[in-house]
């Protein structure tokens, strides 16, 4: 016990941290050995606690309260960070304020709620805790809601923003009423919110993490009778479906971006454009990057722009397309370009490849030069193409792959039940295997 207690507090949170995993009931059995044992299990179980007001939490949440907004108890001492799950109350939000002026070390917030946060609240979290980050989660907006629940520009704006993870719209609204051959229409316009949120994230110097996701919604279903809508010509032309970066704009330097990728929506695409490609590379100091997450349909245009400019990435997601699409360039669906960015990147932890376009042998070169240091791989066909003909594994490359793997945890791919049985037979790797 003398040993544990001389440790440092990264090494004690490592140790704790696994032993919450393994046996959370360890804690309490800790804390009986002595009062020093006691102080140190609880600055490690109390680290991080999550509040709601709604659901199996709920009571756990409001003692958690009362124990925080009492002087004499000294939970206040050990709490660093408090997530918000759920607040769909409004008396309770004093209490929450009056527990943020208690803590002691606080060092991160995050807000997960379904709703907008009080802005006296977030007042108190950014003049009270200055250097606390701030995460903020709000991808729970139902299509049917998006009028009621906008997305929280208060809280965007906060100075202490770190991470956000944000479901932005995109929709249509009725723009001109045409006549064209005795048929009366109104011409749709597509609207987006990725603009408001690009003027949110230039000019943030705090925010490190940032993942979007796009949906379509509509907000033109109340025509009058006998009048349809219809989308203009020029729609599929528009340039406000992607994040609208000027050529000034700069973004801060993030450690973690996740784009839509060519995610559909019901209006179009995210779109990696050689312009906006272009933009993107010119907008961020792209060094500091460790993460990133382009979506399950990327074509090459950000592929041939960024190949040998993320030096320090460490987990990579993309998506192969196979069908040629608008503005696509020659050779799009030239592996070459696929290859060439993937060996430009150094110490990849994290691979995951969507392919529904090359065979893996063709990519097994690139993917085993990162065996070294990768601990998961996942490498599969789209979902909605598994069922159908798709790039497979087969035995031969994952017996080459097999020859190279080091640290490898986690593997994910499509094969067939005769294959697998080889494999698993020679693999001591979790595997997660998809039958075609």
């Amino acid at each position: 016990m003398a040993n544990l207690m001389n440790l440092n507090d990264d090494s004690m949170r490592l140790i704790f941290d696994q032993l919450d995993v393994d046996c959370p009931q360890s804690f309490k059995q800790l804390a009986l050995v002595s009062k020093g044992a006691k102080r140190l299990a609880d600055s490690f179980r109390w680290r991080s606690i999550t509040l709601s007001d709604d659901g199996p939490l709920s009571a756990t949440s409001e003692q958690l309260i009362m124990l925080l907004l009492d002087t004499n108890h000294d939970l206040s001492k050990h709490v660093r960070q408090i997530t918000v799950s759920d607040f769909k109350g409004d008396k309770d939000w004093f209490k929450l304020e009056q527990v943020l002026c208690n803590l002691k070390y606080l060092q991160s917030f995050a807000w997960n709620a379904n709703r907008h946060i009080p802005e006296d609240f977030i007042s108190t979290l950014e003049n009270w805790w200055p250097d606390a980050n701030l995460f903020v989660n709000n991808l729970r907006r139902p299509e049917a809601e998006r009028e009621s629940i906008p997305l929280d520009w208060r809280l965007l704006g906060s100075p202490s923003l770190y991470s956000l993870t944000c479901l932005v719209f995109l929709y249509d609204t009725v723009g001109d009423l045409v006549v064209d051959s005795g048929a009366t229409n109104y011409i749709l316009r597509p609207r987006s919110e990725l603009e408001a949120v690009r003027r949110v994230l230039v000019g943030k110097s705090r925010l490190r993490i940032l993942k979007l996701e796009i949906a379509s919604t509509e907000s033109w279903n109340h025509l009058p009778d006998q009048v349809f809508a219809i989308r203009s010509v020029q729609y599929w032309q528009q340039d406000n479906l992607n994040l609208p970066l000027q050529a000034e704009d700069r973004l801060p330097p993030l450690r973690e971006f996740n784009l839509p990728g060519k995610a559909q929506t019901k209006l179009g695409f995210y779109d990696f454009t050689p312009e906006h490609c272009k933009a993107l590379e010119y907008s961020m100091d792209w060094s500091r990057l460790r993460c990133l997450d382009l979506g399950n349909r990327c074509p090459p245009h950000f592929f041939k722009r960024f190949c040998g400019r993320l030096p320090n990435l460490r987990s990579l997601y993309i998506g192969l397309r196979k069908a040629p699409y608008n503005g696509c360039i020659d050779g799009y669906d030239d592996p070459a370009i696929v290859i060439d960015f993937i060996n430009s990147i150094d110490r990849l932890e994290s691979l995951s490849i969507i392919n529904e376009s090359m065979d893996w042998n063709v990519l097994l070169p690139a993917i085993s030069k990162q065996a070294k240091s990768l601990q998961s791989l996942t490498a599969r066909a789209p979902v909605d193409l598994s069922r159908y003909h798709s790039p497979e594994w087969r035995n031969s490359d994952l017996e080459k792959l097999a020859g190279v793997w080091k640290g490898l945890e986690q593997l994910e791919i499509d094969m067939n039940d005769e294959v697998f049985e080889q494999v698993s037979a020679h693999s001591r790797i979790e595997a997660a295997v998809y039958p075609n």
